[in-house]
């Protein structure tokens, strides 16, 4: 309890949270046989009103919504994989939710998820608040999340020098030295090994004084590991295999 304030008139500043006041009247009545204090009481309570809080975003990953998080910044998902998600936002009055793009009201749900889905979502969140004395006020805030689509290594390719793409066949002439750059697309990106006259980790291949003993099949292998939000994890991968031709002089 506060300290009581002697006064008819009560001022109050940046007030943060829904509080009740009691005003009580005292006054003495002087009589014959004595004096007699009576008093009255009023109590005014005070119910602040807040614009919306920064709005949180949690995530079910379809169709086994008992896994589910909060977003932080983005959610991970394979590539084809469901999800819904629901945007909350602390306020007085209650908040009107909106996702940007698509859809009215605080649930997304978005189905079978490629690259080709829109992957940037904004959840917005408005209230307004209107006074005893009918002034008002409209206030906002929002979150936003991206859909990180996770899909194994695809359109494997090898370069001759890193210039010139190799089509089954790579022909070189005897003794020369190049470099075979294999690259593939993936999220998130690959892992690379060689495998045949020599076996190598990372994407370049370093061929020295070619021969005809290197005369055999390479093969590039892209692997990655991917984890989506809720700790699933599946590993993919694709391989590229030419002939490497000697040719001599």
């Amino acid at each position: 309890m506060g300290t009581p304030n002697i006064s008819s008139s009560l001022t109050v500043a940046d007030i943060q949270q829904d509080t009740t006041w009691t005003c009580k009247a005292v006054n003495s009545i002087n009589e014959l046989l004595g004096t007699t204090n009576e008093s009255v009481t009023l109590s005014v309570s005070a119910i602040v009103l807040f614009g919306p809080d920064v709005p949180t975003i949690t995530y079910s990953i379809l169709p086994n919504i008992s896994y589910s998080g909060i977003a932080r910044d983005n959610i991970s998902l394979f590539e084809g994989s469901s999800v819904q998600v629901l945007c909350t936002a602390k306020s007085r009055p209650a908040s009107i939710i909106s996702w940007s793009p698509y859809t009215d009201g605080d649930k997304l749900t978005l189905f079978n998820i490629t690259r080709s889905t829109p992957l940037n979502y904004t959840c917005i969140a408005t209230n307004t608040m209107r006074s005893t004395m009918n002034e008002s006020m409209t206030a906002g805030n929002s979150s936003s999340i991206y859909i990180r689509v996770l899909h194994g290594p695809e359109n494997i390719s090898a370069f001759y020098n890193n210039v010139t793409k190799i089509d089954r066949v790579l022909k070189v002439i005897k003794g020369l030295s190049f470099t075979i750059k294999c690259n593939a697309s993936s999220e998130p990106p690959a892992r690379f090994s060689w495998f045949g006259p020599k076996n190598q980790i990372g994407n370049v291949l370093f061929v020295t004084s070619v021969d005809k003993l290197s005369t055999s099949q390479p093969t590039c292998s892209a692997v990655n590991t991917m984890v989506d939000s809720i700790g699933n994890r599946l590993i993919k991968s694709q391989n590229l295999t030419f002939l490497l031709d000697i040719l001599c002089k």
